[in-house]
């Protein structure tokens, strides 16, 4: 079976994507061809075959009297990738049931039913105000429905005050304003990844609009979150920054679990900018901001934890010295992680915290259960490897380890040109550390002593540098 886009399509659909798929296509409301239906029943039976179908075998099946026509055959393709669009955009719909119930305003507007609009009005109202979201969407919710009732109120032709058009345009702006912001966030964000200062003109004149009318953001924990992030980028960052944790804490429920993570993301990712700066201190906001996270559960996306979340907490708490917590968070939410990267990074975190606590040969008989199926694995496993062998004070299987390490990176092409050089240099100044533990009380001390400088130099001066605390702290202990 040939791989157009159809079937590529198809091959994505979930199992309980493809049985509503079905009862899509057997309702004669979409669909009325029986051909479709028998296209896509005959995929279904037979894509678990290994070998190709060839399309004269999908002809045949389709239209059994019939010569194959080539032409015909990418027509019905055609027609049923169409309806698959279609039913896409159903199941997109019925994500957001409120739209159905604009929907329904709509055609009750339109038919001149005024108690049926009220009476839907108000179901639609008391749904969408007693739920606790109080971001973008549900602004933009606020200002359809606004919009169908001043929609109305013009319809029914009657002289008296209605306040639809003034609530349309307030819900016009807080849409407005969470969403401009929130895209300047993530800008901003980008500016910082790819190291392209790209000035945003109109989102400083916003800025400056809101410093001027607080009254205006005032009662909106949506714009305050906001307004925080995209002046955490700014030369004041730090003081704006204080203020994210608190806010995040109190309004997270405000957002989709979705939209928090991506707020928490934010303040985490100020965080890593002050500790890569060598403010260390940004390691206990960090581990608040995840501890945080896992309380409210807003870091779970369908009750699971991501793989490299848990890395990255265990790696702070272990960083912080937190010992307890960090083991009793791996053995609490190993099982939160999804089955293809659970065994992986339970063995690989209960392997660093080993290592962390100074058992390195504990640490090394862990890591051999780690299979390095994954690039982000294998790197930090080669880390813990070095370090635990280094630790051990076994330098004679460290150049091996190294010339490992090394093979690994020139092979591994997934590494981008950014984080490369990060391991490159750590590659190049750990065999001068393991050189002069070997050597310490062997060469004229004076000469040991400058060389042991001109590493502390390197150490200090590299830009980009894997383990650099570590480096210097190992160094410092010979």
């Amino acid at each position: 079976m040939r791989q157009t886009k159809l079937f590529e399509l198809l091959q994505k659909l979930s199992p309980s994507e493809r049985r509503r798929l079905e009862k899509f296509l057997l309702s004669p409301y979409f669909n009325e061809s029986q051909v479709l239906i028998r296209l896509f029943q005959y995929w279904l039976n037979q894509r678990r075959v290994e070998h190709a179908l060839a399309e004269e075998a999908i002809f045949t099946h389709l239209f059994p009297d019939k010569k194959f026509r080539k032409q015909r055959l990418r027509e019905e393709y055609a027609r049923l990738y169409r309806l698959l669009l279609q039913f896409l955009a159903q199941e997109e719909q019925r994500l957001h049931p409120q739209q159905d119930s604009l929907a329904i305003l709509a055609q009750l507007r339109k038919h001149q039913l005024p108690r049926q609009f009220d009476q839907q009005k108000r179901k639609l109202e008391s749904r969408l105000f007693s739920q606790s979201r109080r971001d973008g969407r549900f602004y933009y919710l606020t200002h359809q429905l606004a919009d169908e009732a001043n929609g109305m109120y013009g319809m029914r032709q009657v002289r008296v005050y209605d306040a639809h058009l003034q609530e349309k345009v307030a819900a016009l702006d807080s849409y407005y304003l969470i969403n401009r912001l929130r895209d300047g966030c993530e800008m901003l964000n980008r500016n910082q990844v790819f190291h392209a200062p790209v000035r945003d003109q109109f989102l400083e004149h916003l800025l400056a609009y809101l410093d001027q009318h607080p009254e205006a953001w005032a009662d909106s924990p949506a714009i305050q979150i906001y307004r925080e992030i995209v002046l955490s980028f700014g030369p004041e960052g730090e003081r704006h920054y204080q203020r994210l944790p608190n806010l995040l804490d109190q309004h997270h429920a405000l957002f989709s679990a979705e939209e928090a993570r991506g707020l928490y993301k934010y303040a985490q990712n100020f965080c890593i900018r002050q500790i890569n700066q060598g403010h260390s201190h940004y390691l206990v906001e960090l581990l608040h901001l995840y501890k945080a996270q896992l309380s409210t559960g807003v870091i779970f996306s369908d009750e699971n934890l991501s793989h490299t979340d848990f890395k990255n907490i265990v790696t702070v708490g272990l960083r912080l010295k937190d010992f307890s917590w960090v083991k009793n968070f791996i053995e609490t939410y190993a099982e939160r992680v999804l089955p293809p990267f659970r065994d992986n990074v339970y063995h690989y975190c209960s392997a660093l915290r080993l290592l962390e606590e100074g058992n390195p040969s504990g640490a090394v008989r862990l890591l051999q259960k780690v299979q390095f199926t994954d690039d982000s694995y294998q790197i930090s496993a080669r880390y813990v490897m070095l370090r635990a062998f280094y630790e051990m004070n076994d330098l004679e299987s460290l150049p091996y380890l190294i010339k490992a390490f090394q093979a690994n990176l020139r092979r591994n092409r997934s590494i981008s040109t950014t984080n490369r050089p990060i391991h490159q240099n750590f590659l190049r100044l750990f065999p001068k550390l393991v050189a002069l533990k070997d050597k310490k009380g062997l060469i004229p001390e004076a000469q040991w002593a400058a060389k042991a400088d001109s590493l502390r130099t390197a150490i200090e001066t590299t830009p980009k540098l894997s383990h650099a605390v570590w480096l210097k702290e190992k160094l410092e202990g010979l």
